[in-house]
């Protein structure tokens, strides 16, 4: 079954979805954020360009994302 990936309000993975790209669209990232996981670790995300959040381990990149500031 085809790969969704759900575009965020926030960095978060309970915010509202947005909306829905398919397998094989195409948006860019501004950057990426690094958001602190309770009991430890981290869940990166890249900030689009529209303002609007994904998960970085739902995008294949294809060039490296400098951090956000």
């Amino acid at each position: 079954h085809p790969v969704q990936v759900r575009v965020k309000q926030a960095p978060m993975a309970q915010a509202r979805t947005i909306r829905v790209l398919a397998k094989g669209s195409r948006t860019t990232a501004a950057c990426r954020f690094e958001v602190q996981q309770p009991g430890g670790g981290t869940q990166g995300w890249y900030h689009l360009t529209d303002g609007r959040w994904v998960p970085v381990n739902s995008m294949l990149a294809n060039h490296a994302t400098a951090p956000c500031h």
